[in-house]
């Protein structure tokens, strides 16, 4: 993207891209994003992408921002492609039409049309791939198609340990493993407090080889928390 780092405190707005990323002639290792690679404590706001983003990774890639750690990412808008292979499903990356990893992040009032396709990835999600650390997810859209072939996939998320709110997929998710309308795992942890996927609902077709649902794929509790689907509804 146009910028490869967001230290704490930074702030994108208002801005408007698009192009072609290609970096599917060399395994990259580093987040890829069609504004930003990797945002460390910034804000990014008010931000569309136009970019189309072909790539061969051990690494996250989003349609806004690869990676985000205790960031924020609110009011963005992605309409670029993301066709993403990854070395194997071993190296654990997110692929998302917003956001490819949170961490401990926020992401939110954010809508994907953009197709994502990926293959051999952790996390494949129409919003973001992968939450972690407490990260929240608000008021997100997805309408673009998501293929995530062997990974965990989902129409908003792909692998939730966090919390999903008052979001809603029409696009149709697919995965050769798990997939869920709204999340493709939701999964608690023993530290934190739980994941949630709550007031969400999903008109989308859902298919998948392995565990599918219309709003969660695979639903786990931890030994100390609920992994929790609150007043949530599915018409796909």
């Amino acid at each position: 993207g146009l910028f490869t780092y967001v230290r704490q405190g930074g702030t994108v707005k208002n801005l408007a891209v698009e192009g072609i990323i290609d970096c599917s002639e060399r395994q990259l290792d580093l987040p890829i994003g069609g504004i930003v690679g990797r945002n460390k404590g910034g804000t990014i706001s008010n931000c569309t992408s136009s970019v189309d983003i072909t790539a061969s990774v051990d690494s996250n890639v989003g349609g806004i921002v690869g990676s985000s750690e205790s960031g924020t990412i609110v009011d963005c808008h992605n309409t670029g492609s993301i066709n993403v292979t990854c070395s194997s499903t071993d190296s654990m990356p997110g692929i998302g039409g917003i956001v490819g990893k949170t961490s401990n992040g926020t992401v939110k009032t954010c809508e994907n049309t953009g197709k994502v396709t990926v293959d051999h990835c952790t996390g494949t999600g129409g919003i973001v791939g992968y939450t972690v650390g407490g990260s929240k997810v608000s008021n997100c859209r997805n309408s673009g198609s998501i293929d995530g072939n062997k990974s965990k996939t989902g129409g908003i998320v792909g692998e939730n340990y966090g919390a999903v709110l008052k979001c809603y997929n029409t696009g149709d998710v697919c995965s050769d493993g798990t997939a869920g309308g709204i999340a493709g795992r939701n999964v608690s942890e023993n530290s934190g407090s739980g994941s949630t996927v709550e007031n969400c609902y999903n008109i989308g077709d859902v298919s998948g080889s392995d565990d599918v649902g219309g709003i969660v794929g695979y639903n786990n509790n931890s030994a100390k928390f609920d992994s929790k689907i609150k007043n949530c509804y599915n018409t796909g």
